[in-house]
């Protein structure tokens, strides 16, 4: 069954009279619908649970069902006495959807580096066509902030501009979402291995100076190979690392991806 597309506060002429069997299931499932096309904008209120219960000609307990499943995945949020809210944006919604697959399929951090390093790879290749040379610029920027970093955060911040701006410059929207998402996370993990030492972090960090390097040459070349073989390496060398570190293969680390630090990325993107 589907429902007619219109506003939230038609009038009960336009009453959607539905099949009782999980009513609130089906209306979660067509406010989440209008939330995905953008009918239902993130920060936007809800209309009030009674227009809402006249609107698909249910009772407000039928309402509060369906808002507190949304509420439970991240789409809504619920303020006392002021009302429910959109509060997932494109990237929060690719989160929570990466996050929690991460969590069923207990993934671990070879997996996520895969995924990673493939979807790197193929930034790279569409930035070689699409990138403009401004893009190009903050590419180069941010190996430059690396540089001038005197903190475990500001290191932390110039790896995730340099990958985040290699997404911007394929002018792939989804693809940017979902390696943002993946982004956090591997950065995460290097914390978590080398901890908040910034003498050991920075040791890390430069490890891969040379990759970064060969990656940004590549780009301004437009060498789509070059472009993807130069991240293919950094990733490579990524996977390496990692695994050669003490501890790093360690079931602890998996258990504390799962436990803390997907739990923590994704509570962050909420709030």
């Amino acid at each position: 069954m589907t429902f007619k597309r219109g506003p939230l506060t038609a009038s009960p002429a336009s009453v959607l009279h539905l099949d009782r069997s999980r009513v609130a299931d089906r209306i979660a499932d067509d406010l989440r619908t209008r939330i995905a096309r953008g009918e239902l904008a993130h920060g936007s209120k809800l209309p009030a649970e009674r227009a809402l219960a006249d609107r698909y000609g249910v009772s407000a307990a039928t309402i509060r069902e369906a808002i507190r499943a949304l509420t439970t995945i991240g789409l809504l949020q619920t303020r006392h006495g002021s009302g429910s809210y959109v509060s997932a944006d494109e990237d929060t919604l690719i989160a929570m959807s990466l996050g929690t697959a991460i969590q069923l399929r207990d993934s671990g951090i070879p997996e996520i580096l895969g995924i990673l390093g493939v979807l790197n790879g193929h930034a790279a290749t569409l930035a070689v066509t699409n990138a403009t040379a401004s893009e190009l610029d903050e590419i180069d920027q941010a190996l430059d902030q690396l540089d001038r970093a005197t903190t475990v955060d500001e290191l932390a911040e110039g790896l995730k501009r340099f990958l985040d701006r290699l997404a911007v410059a394929s002018h792939h929207p989804l693809l940017r979402s979902i390696t943002r998402f993946l982004i956090d996370l591997q950065i995460a993990v290097a914390i978590e291995i080398w901890g908040h030492s910034f003498e050991k972090f920075r040791a890390m960090v430069r490890k891969f100076d040379e990759e970064r390097r060969q990656v940004v040459a590549a780009l301004r070349k437009r060498d789509r190979n070059a472009a993807r073989a130069a991240v293919d390496q950094y990733h490579r060398h990524a996977m390496r690392v990692i695994g050669n570190t003490p501890g790093a293969r360690d079931t602890d680390l998996s258990r504390v991806l799962q436990s803390k630090i997907v739990p923590e990325l994704l509570n962050r993107r909420r709030n």
